[in-house]
């Protein structure tokens, strides 16, 4: 038997805002010089918005840039050999690359060509991590937790171990200006446990253990926009083998970026800022998403699961976002 429910909610979702506009002409002789070249390479805004090139922005185009939200750094980081394990515990994690930031992590001449890296996380959830293609940075997502209390007064001892272990790894195609290409490809499986033991309360004791696996993709230059596909299935169990429940879980998200040469669609303006009055920036990034659940267990504590043993949910979510501008000067 299945069941179906609609869910309308919204939640904050982390994935770069990449455009088919950041795309621009990677050959060093249409600049002014080779600094103009490295600085529309480094940089998002000037990609964006120096059309002649020459790094002179006149009026029009200083506008465009001072409203460009990812302003990255003038420079260029150092190349690191690809398919090198960054272990993020230890080691602060890079940030992605796309048409719109520098790669961090390719030893190639040119930083928007193909490469391939590999990632292991660990976090406190699954929540932490995000994208796997770009997961959260380290220093602002929670780690995993490892933990032991002896309460006296209660005569209990608990430890407890909430985290999630992932590898990841990511192919980044090759950018193109005006055909349609491969963003990123990302296999990710994990293992994800929370465990709490109790040695008198018992009925307190958590015991999950849950295999799993991602993939994501994202697919440049389409409709005007990126659209990000993200495809998942776990499996629940106990730490003794027992098996709870497993599921499969799909989601579209279309990221845009408004061209100022035209050829926009609807997608374009999805996932992107756009001005609201002088000093503020909305965007409005919807997704569609859908899951199936089947039990496993007779001894389910789930609701949904009380007559049936299937689920299947889909709806949409609308995430509102609303920001400062940068400004020379704020008014008093």
């Amino acid at each position: 038997m299945s069941q179906f429910v609609f869910s309308a909610t919204a939640f904050a979702c982390v994935l770069s805002m990449l455009s088919a506009a950041d795309a621009q002409p990677l050959n060093r002789r249409v600049f002014a010089s080779e600094a103009v070249y490295d600085l529309h390479v480094a940089n998002p805004a000037f990609r964006r918005c120096d059309a002649k090139s020459d790094g002179a922005l006149q009026p029009d185009e200083l506008a465009c840039y001072d409203a460009f939200p990812v302003k990255a750094s003038f420079s260029l980081p150092a190349p690191v050999p690809p398919r090198t394990p960054i272990i993020e515990a230890a080691v602060e994690p890079t940030q992605r690359r796309s048409p719109a930031l520098t790669a961090t992590t390719v030893a190639t001449d040119d930083p928007l060509t193909a490469s391939n890296e590999t990632h292991l996380i660990v976090r406190r959830s699954r929540n932490a991590i995000g994208s796997f293609a770009d997961p959260a940075p380290f220093a602002d997502a929670a780690g995993a937790e490892f933990a032991w209390a002896d309460d006296r007064v209660g005569d209990n001892e608990v430890w407890s171990a909430h985290g999630i272990v992932a590898a990841s790894f990511v192919h980044y195609g090759e950018v193109q200006r005006d055909a349609a290409y491969i963003d990123t490809l990302t296999l990710a499986p994990y293992i994800n446990f929370d465990r709490t033991s109790n040695s008198t309360k018992t009925t307190e004791d958590i015991d999950n253990l849950t295999y799993g696996g991602a993939f994501e993709a994202g697919f440049a230059n389409v409709f005007g926009a990126t659209q990000f596909v993200d495809i998942g299935g776990a499996l629940a169990s106990s730490f003794g083998a027992e098996s709870k429940n497993w599921s499969i879980d799909l989601a579209w998200q279309p990221i845009g970026g408004v061209n100022p040469e035209g050829g926009n669609t609807i997608f374009s303006y999805f996932g992107t800022p756009i001005p609201l009055g002088r000093n503020l920036v909305f965007s409005l990034s919807p997704m569609i998403q859908a899951e199936y659940v089947s039990d496993l267990s007779d001894a389910s504590l789930q609701p949904i699961f009380f007559d049936h043993d299937e689920a299947f949910r889909m709806g949409p979510t609308v995430t509102l976002a609303v920001d400062g501008r940068k400004l020379d000067s704020v008014p008093w």
